[in-house]
């Protein structure tokens, strides 16, 4: 049980995380002050959200990955 609410908290986590990632993207479009780094910081939230929505489904569902 605790497995499946911590599943549902990485993807609640990971989606608003892609989402607010989506808000920063519209934001940011063309300003000319903005930092060269952003498009890292940018990719990496988006990767996180991304990672956190699998790890959470992975959770939910009781999928084992091996690397």
């Amino acid at each position: 049980m605790i497995r499946i609410l911590f599943g549902i908290t990485l993807v609640l986590l990971g989606i608003f995380q892609i989402y607010s990632t989506k808000g920063a993207i519209v934001n940011l479009r063309g300003s000319k002050s903005t930092s060269p780094f952003m498009l890292y910081a940018l990719f990496f939230s988006f990767f996180i959200g991304l990672v956190f929505v699998i790890l959470g489904l992975a959770l939910i569902f009781n999928l084992k990955f091996s690397i």
